[in-house]
């Protein structure tokens, strides 16, 4: 009879040790279980020591960062790698070079004051015949009423003042001392209709419509144009009344934002009334300064509002000065304007905002209370209420895998697809699985899991499953305090701590769960950690012992080190009926690296019959004989020390061994 065990697996804890797979194990410690060997992993090794205890950290840019509370959830912005954005220290803040600012950007509280010059071209013209300008008695004279506006890119002007003259037959009106802006292109006369009563000035008709440029007429001071009666009135124009809104009148208003010095901006502020302005006028605007310090505000951003063709009205870009010299400023009306606002939905995050996490195409996610929030894309100080989503029952944590989130709340476990922060459809689970515990959540690269009371649960595109069901029974599950968990991820394995019912507070637990096969398994190590972290640009996993948080340690280093001493002990092999087995063969690969105790031998393999110790050897990659003299029912081997073990076969004599 011969027994032969490859391709090693670790510990199936649910299952009795005599009905595990054969390469299954009853005990796995300090090994990686990762190329089908038993080989061990690195000793720790010291990365960092914090001065102050935290009871958070992470590694940003090279460097270890702690965070004095317990839930705080960081990741680098999608805008600068400088930067990093975290909650649960407080309000949500960003971090740049080393120097912590609110993540919340507040707006301008109030609306810019603001007021329009005149929309009128001035006063009447001055008016007079080549005769005379007095009515003589007995005479077919006539009076008559003049306005004029000039027409500039801006439009043509609200017309002027009417002036009367009375005109005798034969006679022409000269009009002169003409206010006209700077600019202008045109000067239009009106003239009252002459088929109304003496005396009205309702209803006047475009006689002159003349070119000009300076000087063409005179100064501007002194435009001179003369009507010598060629010409009626068009009685088909629109008549053109003193202040008519029809003529090139039109409402404005205005709001500005606040901009940091890392080209983040505000949403605006309220708008300031409407201003009644025309092609002439000019508007002083007044603006306050930044209220909010320590947030870096060095610029305003002003944008008054226009009119499309469509009818559609929105504020756009009018102009940026420095936050030093907020006040009031001047709208000459000679800005094009083109670039409409993009901040006005840029509400300012939650005060509460937790569990931040990074997606893809620029966008953030966080959750408080029973809301999830996303940010606006490439913005992480704005978060728009309009992209809200609301679950039934309060919010755990979130996790990202490709392009969904996974939500896990007090109840049902949720999910969230999408690439555009106001398109996200939301699904809920079937199943009632709630997250015990925040710091259990992992996101494991194609799915994400987290403790729930049957079990560590799986969530993916297809659903959410208990996968550890396989491994764990649930009163097992339960035994290992799940609300205790801390968990991370290492190589796509659920890598965790906890604190089993009945130890002490400084007493805790370290476990690995491989998910990537259909029966999962389960690998001891021998630390007791109080933080996890996993480092993605380093590929690194780090914690720290439960007795000294402020020493950071790197779990089983990838360059060459010290390895640990490992354990691995085999299923109860229950042979049909007693027998003796007489030879053992153990292969293994060469120890190159240091042994963390360098006298141990570099495998020692203990054999047991019906759980009592009958031999132990240190010699590999030999035929051993066994001792003899007994017979036993239930066979089992056991490996320790830092050799990498290939195969493990058991036989009833050498030569069964060797020739098999």
């Amino acid at each position: 009879m011969i027994i032969r065990k490859a391709n090693f697996k670790g510990e199936i804890p649910r299952v009795h040790p005599r009905l595990i797979p054969v390469n299954y194990a009853q005990r796995a410690e300090n090994t990686r279980l990762d190329d089908g060997t038993i080989g061990p992993i690195k000793a720790a090794t010291t990365a960092h020591t914090f001065a102050t205890a935290p009871n958070t950290f992470m590694k940003f840019n090279g460097d270890f960062i702690g965070f004095t509370q317990s839930n705080v959830k960081a990741t680098v912005g999608p805008v600068a790698q400088d930067r990093l954005y975290f909650t649960g220290e407080g309000s949500p803040k960003m971090r740049v070079s080393g120097t912590d600012y609110a993540l919340s950007l507040a707006p301008p509280n109030n609306p810019p004051t603001a007021t329009a010059s005149s929309v009128e071209t001035g006063g009447a013209p001055s008016l007079y015949t080549t005769v005379d300008t007095t009515p003589i008695e007995g005479s077919e004279d006539e009076q008559f009423y003049y306005r004029y506006s000039a027409v500039t890119d801006r439009g043509e002007t609200v017309a002027s003042a009417p002036a009367s003259i009375y005109r005798i037959d034969g006679e022409y009106v000269v009009l002169h001392n003409m206010v006209l802006p700077a600019g202008t292109t045109k000067i239009r006369v009106y003239r009252n209709d002459p088929e109304q009563p003496s005396g009205e000035t309702g209803r006047f008709g475009l006689i002159l419509d003349v070119e000009y440029s300076a000087g063409t007429h005179g100064p501007l001071s002194d435009a001179t144009i003369t009507d010598q009666f060629w010409y009626f009135p068009d009685l088909g124009k629109a008549p053109v009344e003193k202040g008519d809104d029809a003529v090139a009148v039109e409402y404005v208003t205005y709001v500005y934002t606040y901009v940091t010095e890392f080209d983040e901006e505000s949403a605006p502020s309220p708008p300031s009334d409407l201003v009644k302005v025309g092609p002439l006028s000019t508007v002083s605007y007044t603006v306050a300064a930044p209220v909010q310090s320590g947030r870096g505000v060095d610029r305003i951003r002003v944008y008054r509002s226009k009119t499309s063709l469509s009818g559609i009205t929105d504020y756009y870009f009018l102009t940026e000065f420095s936050s030093g010299s907020a006040g009031t400023k001047t709208d000459d009306f000679q800005q094009i304007l083109n670039e409409p606002i993009t901040s006005i939905d840029y509400d300012r995050p939650d005060s509460d905002m937790m569990g931040l996490i990074a997606l893809p195409n620029g966008l953030m996610a966080a959750h408080a209370g029973r809301e999830v929030m996303f940010c606006e894309p490439y913005k992480p100080h704005a978060w728009p209420e309009k992209y809200r989503l609301t679950t039934d029952t309060d919010i755990v944590g979130l996790a990202a895998f490709g392009a969904y989130v996974a939500v896990m709340t007090e109840g049902a476990p949720y999910l969230i697809h999408g690439s555009d922060p106001g398109l996200m459809v939301m699904e809920k689970m079937e199943r009632t699985l709630p997250c015990l515990n925040a710091h259990s959540i992992v996101d494991l690269g194609y799915s994400a899991a987290f403790a729930s009371h049957e079990g560590l649960v799986v969530i993916n595109q297809n659903g959410a499953e208990v996968r550890s069901r396989n491994l764990f029974t649930e009163q097992q599950w339960r035994e290992m305090q799940p609300d205790t968990m801390r968990a991370e991820q290492l190589n796509g394995r659920y890598v965790f701590s906890f604190r089993r019912i009945g130890s002490a507070a400084n007493e805790t637990e370290f476990g690995i769960i491989d998910l990537s096969n259909e029966q999962p398994f389960y690998i001891r190590g021998d630390m007791t950690p109080g933080l996890l972290y996993f480092d993605p640009l380093d590929g690194a996993l780090y914690y720290t012992e439960i007795n000294d948080t402020r020493v950071i340690k790197q779990f089983d280093p990838k360059l060459p080190g010290t390895v640990a001493k490992q354990k691995w002990r085999s299923k109860i092999n229950h042979l049909p009926g007693y027998d003796n087995f007489g030879a053992i063969l153990v292969e293994t690969d060469e120890v190159t690296e240091t042994k963390a105790t360098p006298s141990d031998p570099d495998c020692t393999v203990r054999v047991y019959a019906d759980g009592a110790l009958v031999h132990t050897l240190t010699t590999t990659n030999t035929a051993e004989r066994l001792p003899s003299g007994f017979l036993a029912e239930k066979w089992e081997v056991e490996i320790e020390g830092y050799a990498a073990v290939t195969a493990i076969s058991i036989a009833t004599d050498i030569a069964e061994l060797v020739g098999g």
